[in-house]
């Protein structure tokens, strides 16, 4: 099974929640065809690690063998770290792991009681949003290489999608390299589908809005399980 990135094994690394991990890995290979599997990727969120982790664990190989792969939300930083892994553009380090919060915090200016509270009572008084959407990007920069946000959607694998809701099609859209947004770069993919509804400001590009797919959660339970129908193993 693949090993970790170097920067993930560290001291204190929870060893025995690894194993845990390994050994579920090892059951589900066993049993499961990728080339008739699909892999969701939902939840997680900037901190991203465990994610990684078991992406790493099933390794680039095993990645690009299963039949589709669909990343949700806030997971897309996870996915996106582990790409620029394999393309040797990760620039994380175990500072920048260990200062990943503070940053975060400072990225969006909310250090500190007087400036979180003035955030909540602006939304409070109306305001659609807390944040820019430009901070969504910034937030995959700290731990990337430049140029990895200047990949183009049409570069990656035709098996990863990542989902995004469109405000004036009133739908659900795949961000893959077959699809309409494959000149789309990967600064502009993470501006879309994590811009959650009234936490971040929607990304906007060629007169169309985009926001996080939670944002329509019957349409993305409609996806999810036109998924298990048409992949015998999810």
């Amino acid at each position: 099974m693949k090993l970790m990135p170097k920067l993930l094994c560290r001291s204190g690394f929870p060893d025995e929640e690894l194993s845990r991990l390994k050994s579920r890995l090892e059951d589900f290979l066993k049993r499961t065809d990728l080339t008739e599997s699909a892999l969701i990727i939902d939840g997680s969120g900037l901190g991203c690690i465990s994610h990684f982790v078991i992406l790493s664990l099933l390794g680039p190989e095993r990645y690009n063998r299963f039949r589709s792969v669909h990343s949700v939300s806030a997971s897309c930083y996870s996915v996106l770290y582990f790409l620029a892994w394999q393309k040797d553009m990760l620039s994380l380090s175990h500072e920048k792991i260990d200062n990943l919060n503070q940053a975060n915090q400072m990225r969006h200016n909310i250090a500190g009681w007087g400036r979180g509270s003035r955030l909540v009572i602006s939304f409070l008084l109306g305001s659609s949003y807390l944040f820019s959407n430009d901070r969504l990007e910034e937030a995959l920069a700290y731990g990337v290489n430049p140029e990895f946000l200047n990949i183009r959607v049409s570069e990656l694998s035709e098996n990863i999608s990542f989902l995004t809701y469109c405000v004036e099609d009133r739908e659900l859209c795949e961000i893959r390299q077959s699809s309409r947004f494959a000149d789309w770069t990967l600064g502009e993919v993470i501006r879309c589908v994590t811009a959650v509804k009234g936490i971040y400001a929607p990304f906007r590009k060629e007169g169309k809005t985009y926001m996080d797919a939670v944002t329509d959660r019957p349409q993305l339970s409609e996806l999810y399980r036109n998924i298990r129908n048409r992949n015998r193993y999810v």
